[in-house]
């Protein structure tokens, strides 16, 4: 490391500097052997997981089909059916195509 300290005394001073409960134990000591190992670097990884393209103009106009051709389908149905996840489906019916409305439901209310 640059500055010669031991991991107890790194701990010690981002405690001292943000508290305790700032980082843990554990956190800091993984950082540090990254770090001693030159595999941390300042600047952004690229980010694991599902990447942000499926929401895109394909599937905005898939779901818009599906609409059309049926507008008593559940967001599940869509996203079933469009090959998209839940969220993404739900997305484009809000922003994309401005529909945040349920239908109401058809059967009658019942009396006590």
């Amino acid at each position: 490391m640059k500055l010669g300290k031991f991991i107890t005394e790194i701990l010690e001073m981002l405690n001292e500097a943000f508290g305790e409960h700032y980082l843990s134990r554990t956190a800091v000591f993984e950082w540090h052997s990254l770090f001693k190992a030159g595999g941390v670097s300042v600047e952004d990884d690229e980010h694991l997981g599902r990447p942000s393209t499926s929401k895109t103009t394909e599937n905005v106009e898939k779901i818009l089909e599906l609409i059309h051709k049926d507008r008593c389908r559940t967001i599940h149905g869509l996203a079933d059916t469009a090959g998209s996840s839940y969220g993404v489906s739900r997305e484009i019916l809000k922003e994309n195509l401005n529909m945040d409305r349920t239908v109401p439901s058809t059967r009658p209310p019942t009396r006590p």
